[in-house]
């Protein structure tokens, strides 16, 4: 649930930086939302086995990065409004080539940061790829489930552009 403030964030931010004007059922569905994230946000507190401290920090994290996400989506609105001939499928593209760009570059390096947290970090590192690999031959049907999703996620962003460059963000 409270992965839907990233709505708000967006919503703001179109207001702040693109204009935006927020009609009566805009600020209806975000005063919903805002009591929703609200309502998530104490029963994770409340009903919180561990400390309180570490579920407000959790909290303050995805929120975070939620923000973060929503800044993407208004740079994306913002490139799509203002090149008219500027695709929504080339930009899926180059977000996809600078993402595996990305990966190639920190994944190795993540391989060879200790982690002596158990619960965080398994394998003794940050990333454990080759443990990883193990647990697909354990289990060969998550090899599907990865070229599902490696298949489905271009489709998703692409449409989500698409609908980004006809209405909004937000």
């Amino acid at each position: 649930m409270l992965r839907s403030s990233v709505i708000l964030f967006t919503a703001l931010l179109a207001f702040i930086f693109l204009k935006r004007k927020l009609h009566r059922h805009h600020l209806t569905a975000l005063v919903a939302i805002i009591l929703g994230i609200f309502l998530v946000g104490y029963a994770g507190v409340i009903n919180s086995k561990n400390e309180a401290s570490t579920s407000v920090w959790g909290i303050i994290i995805l929120l975070i990065g939620q923000m973060s996400g929503a800044i993407c989506y208004i740079v994306e609105e913002k490139f799509l409004g203002d090149f008219d001939d500027f695709d929504p499928y080339l930009m899926t593209g180059i977000e996809g080539c600078w993402s595996s760009l990305m990966w190639l570059i920190l994944l190795p390096i993540l391989n060879v940061i200790p982690c002596s947290n158990e619960d965080l970090c398994q394998g003794g590192y940050i990333e454990n790829s080759l443990g990883a690999l193990q647990e697909y031959g354990k289990q060969p049907l998550h090899f599907l489930w990865t070229g599902l999703v490696i298949a489905l996620v271009p489709i998703f962003q692409s449409c989500g552009l698409s609908i980004t460059k006809l209405g909004s963000a937000a």
